[in-house]
C-alpha cells in the first residue's frame, strides 16, 4: 500500500475523500455515492534535451528557483495536459534557452521523484540539436554551463534522474558511465 493521500475533499464535490485499496494501490474515491470520483495517482510526464555541443559536452541550466535552486538541470519540463513529449520538449526549450531543437531521438524513459519523494515523474529524455539561436538562460534557469558528460561533478544535478540521463547518453556513445 501506498502512504496516506495528502487531499482530503473530492475535487467534484468536495465531499470528504476516503481511502480504498484497488490491486495492492491506495486509491482516495469519493464518499458521496452519487459522485463516485476515484483519484488515481499517476506519475507526471516530462520531456528533458540532451545538447550535446561539437566538443560533446553536454548543456546544462542552473535552476533559479526551488526545488534545487542553484543545482544543475538537463533543459526541459513538465508537459501540459494533452501535449506529446516531444511538442513539450520544443515548448520548454524555447522557454528556457530561446532556441529551437531538432530532436535525434529518444534516449530512454526515466522514473524519478520531483522534489517531494510523493510527486513522482516520467522522464522522456530525448537527444537533440540545436538549430536555430544561440541559447541563453530564461524563465526558471539562472545560467548556461556546457560540461563533459564524463566527468560533470554528480553532486551538483538537481535530480538522480539526471544522472540517469547522462549515463544513457554516454552509453549511447559508447562510452562508459562516469
Amino acid at each position: 500500500m501506498q502512504k496516506k493521500f495528502a487531499h482530503r475533499f473530492c475535487p467534484r464535490c468536495a465531499e470528504p475523500l476516503r481511502e480504498i485499496s484497488v490491486e495492492n494501490e491506495t486509491v482516495p474515491v469519493c464518499t458521496k455515492p452519487d459522485c463516485g470520483f476515484q483519484f488515481w495517482q499517476n506519475s507526471k510526464p516530462t520531456s528533458c534535451a540532451l545538447i550535446p555541443d561539437s566538443e560533446g559536452r553536454l548543456l546544462f541550466g542552473t535552476r533559479a528557483r526551488e526545488p534545487f535552486a542553484g543545482m544543475l538541470d538537463l533543459p526541459g519540463g513538465f508537459l501540459k495536459l494533452g501535449e506529446h513529449p516531444e511538442d513539450g520538449l520544443h515548448r520548454e526549450i524555447a522557454e528556457e534557452l530561446g532556441v529551437e531543437v531538432q530532436i535525434e531521438r529518444l534516449l530512454g524513459v526515466i522514473m524519478d521523484s520531483y522534489g517531494a519523494p510523493d510527486v513522482h515523474t516520467l522522464n522522456f529524455a530525448y537527444l537533440c540539436k540545436i538549430t536555430q539561436g544561440q541559447p541563453r538562460a530564461a524563465d526558471d534557469v539562472a545560467s548556461l554551463e556546457w560540461l563533459d558528460p564524463t566527468t560533470v561533478d554528480r553532486t551538483r544535478l538537481s535530480f538522480e534522474g539526471n544522472a540517469k540521463m547522462v549515463d544513457l547518453f554516454l552509453l549511447d556513445r559508447g562510452q562508459p558511465k562516469s
